[in-house]
């Protein structure tokens, strides 16, 4: 029974016995307004008009255990989760608070209620433990899910509330921030697994009179990492101070176009999107952002992505495969390619105007090959669609069809879009042409260059082609990176030293590829130590069956494929990998951001309600004597290859018993004894007592395998019987009564009797159709003797 005193105190009041009680105070200056009682932790939440939530001990009633602040009005109800260590408290400004009950800090702050029923002020409400909802009564009734419950058998929960676009590592606060679809930015402490700061609502549209969140598609940090772009569909960009979450600047791009990438130098800040151009913002002293610098328009479609190498160079790619260096200093181009025809050259000249815009800028001709081979040329998926329908048409006898697929075919020509772009920083340029020892080479096409590849271009058809960015560089290689059909790169992210790359595809596979010696002169190229990358990545060890993620590159030299698992059911949209404790986190579709080691080990998902396992942001991870999970969605359609790299253990191969290695190894152990007691010991019991000798069998029983169809309707069993030879048996002599009771007949007289019966002139009971009255002496001792004989 619980009594509530609104100016000093709070009694707690328990019936011991008959007329006896037990009173606990609480002091609580101002009183309690509401109050909840954990039984499962022995303890007391209050709350009051001091806006501070009191968590007391029931046998420590002297002094509050813990004091929550955060509250600017008077708590009107507090809830415990005991299983997940929460509280929840609301105040009078219908302000909600998620607070961490194991270490007292605040979790997150929900003022959603405020939009909801903004003129309400007489509120009840009621919390749901099993369905873990929290109704709040009033004109209206709202329903609110509070931490519900994830079934972790299934999954490990979410880690947004929309996909994942963009997850960034900041190497100033080691920490991590994920932007999403949701309009969500989230700074996560990825060493604890735990959040840090939630943004909501970071870009807003005014649609039908209501407000509306806007997808985030791109983000970076400033040079220094202190402060956080963000860019979005509409093409509104913003600059945070994320540590408290405030907004810093507004900008925007002409047209309201999606921004597609973002990219901070020094000084600068430039944005591409489906503007087709590329938009610069200065950032000086007394002029931070005051106009917007347009640079010219050479692309014809809308830029998918972008990249720069720091004091060189700007890269651009579009939906029609498009690829155009800028210098960085001046923001004029200097080559243009196009993936489709990579060798081809393509010269810059300004020979069109686009009127349809508001700045007029000189463009050229869309860059298609103009080659005589372009009629020929088919993007790979189609290629292999043609292929298909050809195949079925023949199997199906239809010739005409054939033929017609076969002549359309030659005459189609698909552009292929570019998905990512990666620059790579360390491969860097002297003063003169090429690389830093100015070396020409020749490519596999037998082209020369003159340096490293340094710039990665992914397709939509699975492939990634290397180029060099010098004006005297160009395409130099391609390696196929998935091994499913339809499949793409979509996000790629290199160590600091470039010695590996991470890719992630669209069907949610990672895949880790050793580049050191990709696209580099012969005399620059480094031995790998196979023996090392065996032992740090599983995948690379032999299996019994070739299996597809081998197959698809057993015969690419350059690079090599380290691993390859599946990691997200969806597509991954963005990846880093931080180089000090050499962990890989990925961002996908399916709303959640999840931590791997190098080798490919799950570590867990960013938000999960499961325990944590504790990393540290200076020291690698120690991958030997530890127990890894995998993850539940993961393991329900996992491949033996994502399941043998994830889990980390191999099965052992299957190989035969060979009869002499065992002969072998019984002589060696044989061979130790000997060694060891020098001569076999005596028996305990002396030479009394003897084991009986086994039995053996002198004649095995074996299977008798027929081939014919009547033998396959039964099933031979049978067990180890003592089998003895066969000996005729003597038969005893027949007695005189026997005799003469065989020498007489009691067939009568008529033939027709004696004819239906089986007649057999052995048998001495069937006589023949004349019988005979009467016999001599001789004769019945003839009889006799004959019935011994078939006796």
């Amino acid at each position: 029974m619980d009594y509530l005193f609104p100016n000093l105190i709070a009694i707690d009041v328990k019936i011991v016995a008959s007329n006896v009680f037990l009173f606990t105070f609480y002091i609580i200056p101002k009183g309690v307004t509401t109050f909840y009682v954990n039984d499962q932790d022995d303890m007391v939440v209050t709350g009051g008009p001091d806006t501070s939530i009191r968590i007391w001990d029931i046998y420590v009633p002297t002094h509050a255990a813990g004091l929550l602040t955060g509250h600017n009005s008077g708590i009107v109800k507090v809830f415990v989760q005991a299983e997940e260590k929460k509280i929840f408290s609301i105040d009078y400004l219908k302000i909600i608070k998620v607070w961490d009950l194991s270490d007292h800090t605040l979790v997150q702050t929900f003022d959603d209620l405020i939009r909801i029923i903004p003129s309400e002020n007489d509120l009840v409400f009621h919390y749901h433990k099993a369905l873990r909802i929290l109704l709040i009564g009033c004109r209206k009734l709202v329903a609110i899910k509070c931490n519900p419950r994830v079934r972790v058998d299934l999954s490990d929960g979410t880690s947004h509330a929309g996909p994942v676009s963009v997850v960034l590592y900041n190497k100033l606060f080691r920490s991590v921030v994920t932007c999403g679809l949701d309009s969500y930015v989230i700074v996560w402490d990825p060493w604890s697994g735990r959040r840090k700061i939630i943004i909501r609502d970071c870009h807003t549209e005014r649609l039908y009179g209501e407000t509306q969140n806007v997808e985030i598609t791109a983000a970076c940090f400033d040079p220094l990492e202190g402060y956080l772009l963000t860019g979005a569909r509409d093409g509104t960009l913003k600059i945070w101070n994320y540590n408290n979450a405030v907004c810093i600047r507004n900008l925007r791009i002409a047209g309201d176009h999606k921004v597609t990438a973002v990219r901070w130098v020094v000084e600068r800040i430039l944005v591409v999107g489906w503007d087709q151009q590329v938009t610069e913002f200065p950032y000086q002293e007394g002029h931070e952002f005051t106009l917007a610098k347009k640079w010219p328009m050479f692309h014809h479609d809308d830029i998918t992505c972008a990249d720069l190498k720091l004091g060189e160079g700007v890269v651009t790619a579009s939906y029609s495969g498009e690829l155009i260096l800028w210098k960085l200093e001046t923001g004029q181009p200097y080559r243009c390619y196009n993936v489709a025809e990579p060798e081809e050259y393509i010269e810059l000249q300004f020979n069109k105007y686009k009127e349809k815009r508001k700045e007029i800028f000189p463009v050229t001709e869309p860059h298609l090959p103009t080659s005589k081979s372009m009629n020929q040329f088919v993007r790979h998926s189609v290629f292999e669609m043609g292929k298909q329908m050809i195949k079925s048409f023949s199997t199906n006898k239809q010739h005409h069809l054939v033929e017609k697929v076969r002549r359309t075919s030659e005459h189609v020509f698909v552009v292929m879009s570019v998905q990512t772009v990666l620059f790579l920083q360390t491969r860097r340029f002297s003063e003169d042409h090429g690389n830093y020892n100015s070396i020409m080479f020749s490519n596999e096409l037998g082209s020369v260059q003159f340096a490293s590849g340094d710039l990665l271009v992914a397709l939509e058809t699975g492939a990634v082609q290397i180029y060099s960015h010098h004006q005297r560089g160009g395409f130099m290689a391609q390696f196929n990176a998935i091994h499913k059909m339809g499949d793409c790169v979509l996000t790629m992210t290199a160590d600091r030293k470039e010695r590996y790359l991470f890719t992630g595809t669209a069907f949610g596979y990672v895949k880790i590829w050793h580049i050191q010696n990709l696209a580099v002169p012969p005399s620059e190229k480094v031995r790998i130590n196979m023996p090392l990358l065996r032992l740090q990545f599983i995948f690379l060890r032999k299996d019994t069956f070739l299996l597809s993620a081998k197959r698809a590159v057993r015969y690419q030299k350059e690079p090599l494929l380290l691993s390859s698992y599946k990691a997200h059911l969806k597509a991954i949209t963005s990846m880093i990998f931080i180089n000090l404790p050499k962990i890989l986190i990925t961002g996908s579709h399916d709303w959640s951001v999840r931590v791997w080691t190098i080798g490919g080990r799950y570590l867990g998902t960013l938000g999960t309600p499961l325990p944590w396992m504790k990393l540290s942001p200076f020291e690698p991870i120690k991958e030997e004597g530890r127990v890894f999970r995998l993850c539940p969605d993961i393991k329900k359609v996992a491949s033996s290859t994502t399941m043998k790299v994830t889990s980390g253990a191999q099965p052992d191969r299957i190989r035969p018993r060979l009869e002499k290695v065992v002969e072998e190894k019984e002589l060696e152990e044989e061979n130790e004894l000997m060694r060891r007691f020098n001569r076999a010991r005596e028996p305990i019991l002396g030479k009394h007592f003897s084991l009986p000798a086994q039995s053996k069998l002198k004649h095995p029983v074996k299977l008798k395998m027929s081939s014919s169809p009547d033998s396959s309707k039964f099933t031979p069993i049978y067990t180890h019987l003592n089998v003895y030879e066969v000996h005729p048996l003597e038969l005893p002599s027949t007695s005189p009564a026997m005799k003469n009771l065989a020498s007489e007949t009691y067939v009568s007289y008529g033939p027709t009797i004696c004819s239906s019966l089986p007649f057999d002139n052995k048998s001495p009971y069937l006589l023949s159709q004349e019988p005979r009255l009467s016999t001599t002496p001789q004769e019945e001792t003839e009889s006799d003797s004959s019935y011994d004989e078939n006796i």
